[in-house]
């Protein structure tokens, strides 16, 4: 009889549970390394992505990270916004984030663009209410910018977060 050991769910599998729940996590356990490889399609069905933060880096005071719109299907030219924000990793509506950026396209028809954010003061803030590095994310959230937008049809593919250091040209995304 052959007997082989259970496998560990795969990555892909943990992401279309989390694509079907409507919130995205790309990090079920937090790593060394983070994988820098990785996109993520916000839409009107998931609108919500979060990256854990690298903690070495911030702890370095390395908080500048580049984002790339990768790729924007939007047939209905719908006005959006990507809200950039760190919050705390578990996702309760109770835990504190803190503002770090907006992310948007204009005229709305454009093919994406690339962003370099300052991580730095959305994360004093949140270290000065108490939150840990350990349990902090970088979230973002499709947002439309009218109630009455059609957003349907809207995807918009974003990169993981590239990190730099202070000082230098953030890295292009991979």
């Amino acid at each position: 009889m052959n007997r082989s050991r259970p496998q560990p769910p795969s990555s892909a599998l943990l992401l279309a549970v989390a694509l079907c729940s409507g919130f995205v996590v790309l990090a079920a356990a937090r790593q060394e390394q983070p994988d820098h490889s990785r996109e993520v399609t916000l839409s009107r069905q998931a609108p919500t992505a979060s990256f854990p933060l690298d903690e070495q880096r911030m702890k370095q005071g390395k908080t500048i990270v580049a984002l790339e719109l990768k790729k924007v299907d939007n047939p209905s030219h719908a006005e959006y916004s990507i809200e950039v924000t760190l919050a705390g990793c578990n996702g309760a509506a109770s835990s504190r984030q803190a503002p770090v950026g907006s992310l948007g396209v204009y005229p709305t028809g454009q093919e994406g663009g690339r962003y370099a954010l300052d991580l730095g003061p959305a994360l004093k803030q949140l270290l000065a209410l108490g939150q840990t590095l350990r349990n902090t994310c970088l979230k973002m959230q499709l947002k439309p910018m009218r109630a009455a937008t059609d957003w349907k049809r809207l995807r918009v593919t974003v990169s993981s977060p590239q990190w730099s250091d202070p000082g230098e040209e953030a890295p292009p995304p991979k």
